[in-house]
């Protein structure tokens, strides 16, 4: 095709205006029929510049597209002497909305005819052929502004009204299409979008129509199924859902589908065991979801394997069952140690008691008296071993009960400061409580509070040499009850502190003083302590001595 520019003849003359207006409609018609086969914006773009506004006898035409990112109109087709061949545009330009005439059709989205330039501000000349009129029209689809399409000539006055609405009815055609391009895109990328997320589902999906004939599936479904998408697509659903779908039901009789969602509930997931493709029985959450459309109904199904879950909650229970049996077995153990050691226990306590206080007569060689107070030494010991054994496994087992009240200070702990305090006398240790006056109440139960004080000042007691100082700290803070044992004594390294939570653990290396306890006395107070969602605490330095500091809601007193 020829390429004009404004000093050549038009390439189309009309004789009158009956002739003119028979050649814009057979424009028109053709532009209306090629718009199916327009498939690209820069393709339609020239199209309207060369099929239709060419064909009507203007020297000049440019088609803009907007940038709405940058708020400009950029050059996409021409024809006349920003065209000088192919498709290149001579002189490209970005024209910023509002400037100029293009920039001002584009702002207000209204057409524009200026029989005369030079009467005009805002023109904004191109290249070197002086024009001196324009005619330009929006292009504009639901609302949305997609360009202009601009003419220019050389002579004043060239276009007339009827040019006007000859290129509105192409700009409105050019806007329809270009729109219909815009949402094809669209639909475009939303099914791409919608088709990874299927296929990227972790649940497998399968979609059927109501004679359950499968219409798609996704990878998952495969999986699960064990069956490709090619061999199950156009398959009735039923044979891949047995057992759940009814074998003997007709597979003609549409009413299936409603039994079948009425098992399953319409949209909730229900647990149900179906075949694989090799006879495999796997278990799966399934659910089927109904779409109306215009003419027919659409049914997905939604498929979890839960297979693994029920393993490991079938392992679980069976773990479960297997920790009560140990649990009962534990208890039954006890409860027989607990008769069968306790009983000779007392008896060997009680008789070396008659002997070594001689109740029967004098006993001979003193030899003998040793042995029997060995003999009781020993059988005390093992006794309070047991005790503290059962004690701690009952409360481990959270078989132990307790009864919270109300506890006033010091009266509540007065018991246990006094035995303290006959201990310390006997190593000739300093013993000193501190309580402050007006100290709130504290809901717990009082021995548990006792026994865990007990332990904590025997072990300072204990760990403590002749001459040495052991402290009692109570305090209230925050809604917590502090209570503070601090002593003077050895001390132990950082690494050696966590040891003495763990039962049995001795916190002396000194043979003769370790086996004077049973080890298990810290482990008791932190089972106490966590009992009572309490935190207990430890600090300790080798030579400087040791602080223990455990901690207590305090509770409200229930009526």
């Amino acid at each position: 095709m020829n390429k004009l520019t404004k000093n050549d003849a038009p390439p189309t003359s009309f004789g009158d205006k009956e002739e003119k207006i028979s050649a814009q409609l057979s424009i028109i018609k053709n532009f209306a029929i090629d718009l199916i086969y327009l498939k690209e914006e820069g393709e339609l773009a020239w199209y309207v510049a060369r099929e239709v506004v060419e064909k009507l006898g203007f020297l000049d035409c440019v088609v803009y597209f907007f940038d709405k990112q940058d708020n400009c109109l950029f050059q996409v087709a021409a024809i006349g002497e920003k065209n000088p061949v192919g498709n290149e545009i001579l002189n490209a330009l970005r024209i910023p909305i509002g400037q100029g005439i293009t920039g001002t059709v584009a702002k207000t989205g209204q057409p524009l005819l200026v029989e005369d330039l030079r009467e005009y501000e805002n023109y904004i000349p191109d290249l070197t052929e002086e024009s001196l009129s324009e005619l330009c029209v929006p292009l504009i689809f639901e609302g949305e502004l997609l360009g202009v399409i601009d003419s220019e000539d050389n002579r004043a006055g060239f276009y007339s009204n009827e040019d006007l609405e000859f290129l509105q009815s192409v700009a409105a055609l050019t806007s329809s299409r270009l729109g219909m391009m815009k949402k094809d895109r669209a639909l475009v990328a939303s099914q791409k979008r919608t088709r990874q997320v299927f296929e990227a589902a972790l649940d497998g999906m399968l979609t059927f129509d109501s004679n359950g004939i499968i219409l798609e599936c996704n990878k998952a479904a495969e999986e699960i199924l064990g069956v490709s998408s090619d061999v199950m697509t156009n398959q009735n659903v039923k044979q891949f859902l047995a057992p759940v779908v009814n074998e003997t039901t007709d597979l003609q009789d549409k009413s299936w589908i409603n039994a079948l969602i009425d098992i399953l509930g319409h949209g909730i997931r229900s647990e149900r065991q179906i075949h694989t493709s090799d006879n495999k029985v796997i278990s799966v959450e399934i659910t089927i979801v109904v779409v109306e459309l215009t003419d027919e109904k659409v049914y997905t199904t939604f498929l979890r394997d839960i297979s693994r879950q029920k393993q490991v909650e079938k392992e679980r229970v069976k773990a479960l069952q297997e920790a009560e049996m140990a649990s009962r077995a534990k208890s039954e153990f006890l409860a027989i140690m607990s008769h069968e050691l306790r009983t000779p226990l007392n008896a060997i306590i009680g008789f070396s008691d008659f002997l070594t206080g001689q109740y029967f007569g004098p006993l001979g060689s003193d030899k003998y008296l040793d042995y029997a107070n060995s003999i009781k030494t020993g059988g005390q010991h093992l006794l309070k071993l047991v005790n503290e054994i059962l004690n701690l496994s009952s409360i481990e087992a959270q078989e132990k009960t307790y009864q919270k009240e109300p506890l006033n200070f010091p009266e509540a702990i007065t018991d246990c400061t006094t035995l303290m305090m006959v201990q310390a006398e006997k190593k000739d240790i300093s013993f000193e409580t501190h309580i402050p006056d007006g100290l709130g109440q504290m809901v717990a139960d009082r021995t548990a509070v006792n026994q865990i004080l007990i332990n904590l000042l025997s072990n300072a007691i204990k760990f403590t040499q002749t001459g040495g100082k052991v402290e009692l700290f109570v305090s209230e803070k925050e809604g917590r009850h502090y209570f503070t044992v601090a002593d003077n004594g050895q001390g132990l390294p950082n690494k050696e502190v966590k040891e003495l939570l763990t039962p049995f653990s001795r916190g002396d290396s000194n043979a003769h003083r370790a086996q004077e306890g049973t080890g298990l006395g810290l482990a008791i107070v932190k089972s106490l302590v966590e009992a009572h969602d309490g935190e207990l605490s430890f600090e300790s330095k080798s030579g400087e001595g040791t602080k223990v500091t455990v901690s207590f809601p305090s509770g409200k007193a229930t009526t």
